[in-house]
């Protein structure tokens, strides 16, 4: 069954729902229970007298500590010269076709979470049942809470608020409750007199649903912040969910300083379909552990963070962050946040953040600050790739020399400013998934470059990445301590100005097995001194003869000598003509080391594909220091034109 179909320019966009015949009874009999649970209030209000009033007692909301955000370097720290005294742009290229994603989008199916009181379970059924069984043989199952109500109370009357039904699952508030609003309450056992006296509550597993009558996006509007999720055992915010498609709009424009609109403090708890906006810090705020952001969610027009995660091992998946997803035109419409679309704060390891929507917010779409081991998308594009586009700084950020270890795999990056930047980071890696040919990062459109590597990024890698027709360099090496960067088996084409851009200051950094081609500047411009001047530094390395019949070339350059550890090798390419005579590497052929004397001999097995042209790069290591070099003079640069590139 599918449920919508989106188009988006540039791929087609399919949600698909797939129901077993087991689910499909489930589905029936739970929209049956979902009927008598809405109906409950009604029923209520015309068979009781008017509710009484009663006072409830004082209960604690989020404290400064669980809602506190760490400093954070001024974005425009980042954006030098040039590139300071213009607002980021959200363009292409001004020249050349567009260059659209031809892989598909396609929205999965949700994988529903375990709600124990309805016998549904997630996929990995054992692993589920084991982490949300109760805790002792005598402990109680669950409770499951219908919030039929907008408003934004805490009275005793024929209503469950979502206000209220926090503060059940956390065990704040036990009583007392009235007959409808205990007819929400499902699994909660109550005493004569209305307050709860166990199968609920604290310590216990408990799901909050949301009734059918309230229809599809309901807003809650806030008067106060809400209770942090903290309880010891998981609670379910659950908007959509098998027979039920609402999905509510937290709307926290009433709060006051940095405070968040949703705050998770505790463990191994899941938010799915909702919407949380306009809070004036971040819409959603985790500090725990294990916690997962998940379908449909939608964390939008926020003053800070649309997500600001603190906590370890915590996954954003299937949601939808700095847009709007309008049903009616069937797209997606800029709502950004503030500042970024998910921060990773330094306390923050292992966060999980895939197949999400991250756009047009106001600083970058992603940004981990001294934060380790995350995950940007994962093994495939289909099931774990990400859309990160129209960012107003970076698509990405790895920021800090602790951010460290994380991986960016099988995205989309496009339309930022840049598309990746690493500040400081170490050996990270930007790499595609299980298969190169699809799942691979896609980095393109973005006004700057593709990927930055600056303020001393370190021993960082990108791997079977496409990254073209960005406004300037395809990847640019920046500052002083820039180093032990390796860039691999990556195709980088018609981009405004390099292909590799490396500064004065940038050294020590490789590069091998390239495509790179039709760029405007040169195809690797080192020691560059600005971003246009375009003087070729040329390493020394000559052809010497070309055997088009065998494909054999050989040729001369520096001798290695490895008992002194030096090491020279000649990676050989077939050019793409270029205007400055020095040709592009279109197409990697091979790689040989040369002898003590220099010479070297690397046979193209398709020599038919050259007509005889080659250019070549000269990598090794100088006495232990690593280095990679422009490409050579052209073997046949005497029949192309040599103007210089504007």
């Amino acid at each position: 069954m599918i449920i919508r179909e989106r188009s988006i320019p540039g791929r087609p966009f399919v949600r698909h729902v797939r129901l077993s015949w087991p689910i499909t009874v489930l589905v029936l009999v739970a929209g049956l229970a979902g009927l008598w649970l809405s109906a409950g209030p009604a029923y209520a209000q015309e068979g009781e007298p008017p509710p009484r009033v009663i006072t409830r007692p004082h209960l604690a909301y989020p404290t400064p500590e669980m809602i506190a955000v760490e400093p954070r370097p001024e974005r425009d720290d980042r954006l030098t010269g040039a590139e300071a005294a213009q607002p980021p742009a959200r363009l292409r290229r001004l020249d050349g076709p567009l260059a659209p994603s031809s892989r598909p989008w396609v929205e999965l199916a949700p994988e529903w979470p375990v709600v124990p009181q309805l016998g549904v379970f997630g996929k990995d059924q054992q692993a589920d049942a084991a982490r949300f069984a109760p805790a002792g043989p005598s402990a109680p199952l669950a409770g499951t809470f219908t919030v039929n109500s907008t408003a934004d109370t805490h009275a005793y009357d024929n209503f469950l608020t979502l206000r209220e039904a926090l503060l059940v699952a956390n065990g704040a508030l036990t009583g007392p409750f009235s007959p409808a609003e205990q007819a929400q309450l499902i699994g909660c056992s109550f005493n004569s007199s209305g307050w709860i006296t166990g199968g609920c509550g604290a310590n216990i597993h408990d799901t909050i649903f949301f009734a059918p009558a309230l229809g599809f996006r309901p807003v809650i509007t806030l008067a106060g912040p809400l209770p942090p999720i903290s309880d010891t055992r998981p609670t379910l915010l659950l908007g959509a969910f098998l027979f039920n498609n609402v999905q509510p709009v937290i709307n926290a424009q009433n709060l006051t300083g940095t405070q968040p609109g949703l705050v998770v403090q505790s463990n191994d708890n899941r938010i799915a379909a909702i919407s949380v906006i306009s809070a004036p810090g971040a819409g959603i705020r985790i500090n725990g552990n294990q916690n997962t952001v998940d379908y449909w969610t939608m964390a939008r027009n926020n003053r800070g963070d649309g997500i600001y995660i603190t906590g370890l091992t915590n996954t954003v998946q299937n949601a939808y962050i700095g847009v709007f997803s309008n049903t009616l035109t069937n797209d997606f419409d800029c709502a950004g946040n503030l500042q970024d679309g998910i921060y990773l704060a330094s306390a923050s390891r292992g966060t999980t953040i895939r197949k999400n929507i991250i756009r047009c917010n106001g600083y970058g779409g992603v940004h981990a600050f001294s934060s380790s081991h995350n995950l940007i998308g994962g093994s495939t594009y289909i099931t774990n790739g990400n859309w990160i586009a129209d960012n107003t700084i970076e698509g990405i950020l790895l920021n800090g020399s602790n951010a460290r270890h994380n991986v960016i795999q099988a995205n989309d990056i496009y339309s930022n400013f840049v598309g990746v930047t690493i500040s400081a980071g170490q050996h990270n890696t930007i790499t595609a998934g299980l298969d190169p040919i699809d799942d691979y990062n896609y980095i393109y459109a973005n006004a700057s470059d593709g990927i930055q590597l600056r303020s001393g990024a370190k021993g960082n890698l990108v791997a079977h990445a496409v990254i073209d027709w960005n406004g300037q360099h395809g990847v640019n090496l920046i500052d002083s301590g820039t180093a032990t960067n390796t860039l691999t088996r990556t195709l980088i084409m018609y981009n405004g100005r390099d292909g590799i851009r490396q500064d004065s200051n940038a050294n020590q950094n490789l590069w091998r097995e390239m495509e790179i081609a039709n760029n405007y500047g040169l195809g690797i411009d080192i020691n560059a001194t600005d971003d246009t001047s375009n003087v070729p530094h040329p390493p020394y390395v000559f052809i010497t003869s070309v055997n088009k019949t065998t494909g054999l070339v050989q040729g001369k350059a520096n001798g290695s000598q490895p008992l002194v550890f030096i090491l020279t090798y000649v990676d050989l390419y077939r050019i793409a003509l270029d205007p400055s005579g020095f040709g592009e590497g279109h197409e990697f052929v091979g790689s040989a080391s040369t002898d003590s004397s220099g010479n070297w001999s690397i046979t193209d097995p398709n020599p038919s594909l050259s007509n005889g042209c080659y250019t070549a790069v000269v990598r090794g290591l100088a006495i232990v220091v690593p280095y990679a070099t422009e490409f050579s003079l052209s073997n046949c640069s005497a029949f192309v034109p040599t103007v210089r590139k504007p």
